[in-house]
């Protein structure tokens, strides 16, 4: 018999990424800020803000309407956060600076960068010398920066400068305005004790990583773990074999998941089930890892932003639904500002689930929403086979201002 059905593994998991703490019920602080951080571990930062900012919604799935300089005060003002690849480009705890050296470090640089110097020689010294002398300096800022090459990941020589200069650490990001980087050396905004802590070793460096993984899981299998902070498998798995025989993790199973599942020896199924109404992001940790997402919860979740329109099946920025301890629908979101309106240009219940309480429960939760979006009204568009029950329920609820 498994040690965990997959029912108490979701329970688990919900509570260890903080869905366990009911909402606030006024307004979040800074320290409602950082206690999901404790949760979560890293906030994915992505371009895309046909709703909000990624990096801003996993708070709001968690915390309800706030204000999102509250994030910005934890890493542009106090400190407390860094920019870093972790996952992908991450905010990660300041106290994770040394641990993340050994990516720095280690760093391997990509064919692009040879053409790049063969093309510009000396680009990648000048680029860093302008950081040096005018840091803080955003791209546009930079002299001989270059245009864009094209749209997306069409950079100019002068930003693949300084993503270079990023990725081994020579220089971070500073601050952002309106969401544009600003480089400076770290040595000018990084807390001195961070900053001057030895590196981590890369097996020790995974060890810590792979510990936090467990925490912020609650329970997963190898391939969970190590994906939330993309570690190779090859160098996961002799890691956490030793973690087993430290006794640091469990190895447990969980009936379905075929694979051995690990958790802290701490970690225990909470006695009282998740209460959560919750939309989450397609770049949150609950769901950004799609294998895990699919064998816990049984949605098949995949992003369309990059599939041609008329080939999507859900839609461009698909947000679940979590009821519970289910993901129980799936809506399709737009913040139309100009209009003051929050768009749901499609709206698709999970198999088995009822539609008229998703409906209930989700109409209040876009109202929530539409609320942290200054938005006055919620309306709903035509495609998926939620949008009729889903109308009627938003009728009769009000976006408060």
């Amino acid at each position: 018999m498994a040690d965990f059905s997959n029912k108490e593994a979701r329970r688990i998991a919900l509570a260890a990424q903080g869905f366990g703490t009911p909402r606030n019920t006024t307004t979040p602080d800074i320290d409602d800020a950082r206690r999901v951080m404790s949760h979560i571990g890293l906030s994915q930062i992505d371009t895309v803000n046909v709703l909000a900012r990624a990096h801003y919604v996993p708070f709001y799935s968690r915390l309800g309407p706030y204000r999102n300089e509250l994030l910005d005060d934890l890493a542009y003002e106090r400190r407390e956060l860094y920019e870093y690849w972790a996952h992908e480009a991450n905010f990660v705890p300041m106290e994770l600076y040394p641990v993340f050296r050994h990516r720095m470090e280690n760093f391997r640089r990509a064919k692009w960068l040879d053409r790049l110097e063969a093309e510009h020689p000396g680009l990648l010294d000048d680029v860093f010398e302008q950081v040096k002398e005018r840091g803080p300096i955003s791209v546009s800022d930079l002299q001989g920066a270059g245009d864009r090459t094209g749209p997306w990941w069409g950079l100019s020589k002068g930003k693949m400068a300084l993503e270079y200069h990023f990725d081994r650490g020579a220089v971070g990001v500073h601050s952002r305005k309106k969401f544009m980087r600003y480089y400076d050396l770290p040595e000018r905004f990084v807390p001195g004790d961070h900053l001057n802590s030895p590196a981590l070793a890369e097996d020790e460096a995974n060890r810590k990583l792979l510990l936090l993984a467990a925490k912020h899981h609650g329970i997963g299998t190898l391939a969970d773990l190590a994906d939330y902070y993309r570690i190779k498998m090859p160098k996961a798995r002799p890691v956490l074999a030793e973690l087993v025989e430290s006794g640091e993790v469990e190895r447990v199973s969980v009936d379905g998941w075929g694979d051995d599942a690990y958790k802290l020896p701490e970690t225990d199924i909470p006695s009282d089930p998740v209460r959560a109404h919750s939309l989450v992001s397609p770049f949150d940790p609950l769901v950004w890892y799609r294998d895990r997402t699919e064998r816990m919860f049984g949605m098949r979740y995949r992003i369309e932003i990059y599939v041609p329109e008329k080939k999507r099946e859900y839609g461009y920025y698909v947000l679940p639904f979590l009821m519970d301890e289910d993901l129980a629908a799936r809506v399709d979101l737009k913040a139309d500002r100009k209009a003051g309106r929050l768009l749901v240009q499609s709206a698709h219940l999970e198999p088995g689930r009822d539609s008229q309480a998703v409906s209930a429960a989700l109409a209040e939760e876009l109202a929530t929403m539409a609320e942290w979006q200054g938005l006055g009204r919620v309306v709903v568009g035509r495609k998926g086979d939620l949008v009729s029950d889903l109308r009627t329920a938003v009728k009769g609820v009000k976006v408060r201002s």
